[in-house]
């Protein structure tokens, strides 16, 4: 297509032709409304969906009735095994959904762009700036090249990943919580009980003249449950980590090790 274009300076006109692909235009308009919907269905169908999976798994599923001491115990160890099996699988979604999405974003970039973007245990994600940085030895990032835009990428969807199972575990205990506190409101010098809720354990009252003896003991019940919340604290030890995790741990400690030296 050839356009036509008239301009004036200092009262003059001009005019002056060149040529215009609108088809090429048009065709790079497509390509990238499509890698949109791409990089949006990836986002919000497989990212978003895994880490609000993570996020509303419950540690422990409390029953509308009084239990046992002995039965919530069980309950909770059976909950938190199959809460550990489901998060795993729904991180290893995640961390794989993650780099899928940043194949598809590399694939639109530039053979020299490409060649930039490592992957190695050596270069992993190397800044392509760094040789003109001032760094002293220390792994420095400018931010604005495409490795480091990958790299934080990634760094972004791990902490979003860490921070559901975090959410996880503080709801399970919140839940917990509510379940032993009853909803009480002072008006004056009158209590009102909103809502009266089922006790979390089932007790027994033992007559042992010329005592009353509650079996299981309150240090019996305090006891299980800080165990019980233990569990649920450390089921993060049993998911396993990101392969960005353990090559940012390594980073860290080359940095730290880098400045050691220095300071020596």
């Amino acid at each position: 297509m050839y356009v036509l274009a008239c301009f004036s300076i200092q009262d003059k006109s001009f005019i002056i032709g060149f040529s215009l692909d609108i088809n090429s235009v048009r065709l790079e308009l497509e390509q990238l409304r499509i890698l949109i919907n791409d990089c949006t269905n990836i986002l919000q169908c497989r990212i978003e969906n895994a880490l609000q999976t993570i996020a509303e798994t419950q540690l422990c599923e409390t029953q509308p009735d009084p239990i046992k001491l002995e039965e919530f115990s069980k309950l909770t160890d059976e909950s938190c095994q199959h809460a550990v099996s489901s998060i795993t699988r729904q991180t290893l979604l995640c961390e794989k959904a993650v780099h899928y999405l940043l194949e598809i974003l590399k694939k639109r970039l530039k053979p020299h762009e490409q060649a930039q973007i490592k992957e190695t245990d050596s270069e992993y994600y190397e800044c392509s700036l760094r040789s003109s940085m001032n760094t002293k030895g220390h792994v420095a990032r400018c931010n604005d090249c495409q490795p480091c835009a990958f790299f934080n990428l990634l760094t972004v969807y791990w902490n979003k990943n860490i921070d559901a199972i975090i959410q996880c575990t503080r709801s399970s205990l919140e839940t917990i919580r509510k379940r032993l506190q009853q909803p009480i409101r002072y008006v004056g010098e009158e209590v009102i009980r909103d809502q009266v809720r089922n006790p979390l354990f089932r007790t027994d009252i033992v007559l042992s003249i010329p005592n009353v003896l509650v079996r299981p003991s309150l240090d019996d019940m305090q006891s299980q449950l800080n165990k019980s919340a233990n569990t649920m604290l450390k089921i993060g030890q049993d998911i396993p980590e990101w392969f960005h995790a353990k090559k940012l741990r390594e980073i860290l400690i080359k940095v730290r090790i880098n400045r050691e030296i220095d300071s020596n």
